[in-house]
């Protein structure tokens, strides 16, 4: 047993529908690809690894001065800042600044057995994109050099995390 649906094509109606929707998601990729190319981590990374994270991840509008992750905190995400800045802090302490093309979090989820070491706060108007644990280990699964990347970036964090303990 079936159900048929027609739907009359109307151009004036649909081409204007799909013409809109395809141009906001060009904008958005072309957004974040102007990002990683400005980052000192994923610049050098070939297209292909562009394209994977933009479709493992998810593209997330905050406003200022909102907690994106808490120091001690279970950590089930990673981001790439797209537009605007973050500010980091540990014990309460300012550490840096994070903005386009940066990216945090990978250490909760390659290092730290799932817990921040840091915390995150939006210091501006942020677009990020999110990459939740389960397409961010399927991501890094199936591209050895994005791996490496995160995986580098994460060990020079918790170098300096450790350096700091010491000071």
């Amino acid at each position: 047993e079936s159900t048929i649906l027609r739907i009359k094509y109307v151009p004036e109606i649909f081409d204007t529908m799909i013409r809109a929707n395809r141009a906001r998601e060009i904008q958005k990729r072309l957004w974040i690809i102007h990002a990683l190319l400005k980052s000192e981590v994923f610049s050098g990374l070939p297209e292909d690894c562009f394209d994977a994270l933009i479709f493992a991840g998810e593209l997330k509008s905050l406003p200022p001065r909102q907690w994106i992750c808490k120091e001690g905190e279970p950590g089930d995400a990673c981001y790439i800042l797209v537009q605007g800045s973050v500010a980091i802090s540990q014990k309460g302490r300012k550490i840096g600044v994070l903005t386009q093309g940066d990216c945090f979090g990978e250490v909760a989820l390659i290092m730290s057995r799932g817990i921040r070491t840091a915390s995150v706060m939006t210091s501006t108007e942020i677009l990020t994109l999110e990459l939740k644990a389960q397409p961010f280990y399927e991501l890094l699964s199936e591209n050895f050099m994005l791996a490496c990347e995160f995986e580098g970036v994460a060990v020079t964090r918790l170098h300096h995390d450790l350096a700091r303990a010491k000071a």
